[in-house]
């Protein structure tokens, strides 16, 4: 929102808006750039329902939103959604050992918490959200890319 701000300031102020305008719209109907969006606005939102509905049996918590007093309200559905959009931007970018760089460093960040918690269900039930979370932003990630050749 900030780049987008800068860039409409200095639009106007460089009365360069009708450019802007002409090209933004011929940007945005790109028919590439449409299949682009729709593959990260896939990765959010809808995703993170899809994922919670496979799992909320294994879940402690009623309420996908209610979280402990430990963790931030929502906190693990940001973090989700986050690392798919960095998934997916990897995949299409033909960067995959960053997504092994990604799975290592949340690995390392969960150790502490899965080792001290000693509860195999909670680790168990992270462990399947996180692959279900990967799996599913990867597999959307390539069939973008084959959608666009």
């Amino acid at each position: 929102m900030h780049f987008i701000t800068l860039v409409l300031a200095w639009s106007l102020y460089t009365n360069q808006s009708g450019f802007l305008l002409s090209k933004g719209t011929n940007l945005f109907w790109d028919q590439k750039i449409l299949i682009l969006i729709t593959g990260y606005l896939i990765v959010t939102f809808p995703t993170s329902k899809v994922i919670w509905s496979l799992i909320k049996k294994w879940s402690h918590q009623d309420d996908p939103n209610q979280d402990s007093d430990e963790s931030l309200k929502g906190g693990g559905k940001i973090i989700g959604i986050l690392e798919r959009v960095l998934i997916f931007t990897f995949v299409y970018l033909n960067q995959f050992e960053a997504i092994g760089f990604l799975l290592a460093a949340k690995s390392v960040f969960r150790f502490g918490d899965l080792t001290q918690a000693k509860d195999q269900r909670r680790t168990e039930y992270i462990l399947v959200g996180t692959l279900l979370s990967f799996s599913i932003a990867i597999f959307i990630g390539i069939a973008i890319k084959k959608i666009l050749g």
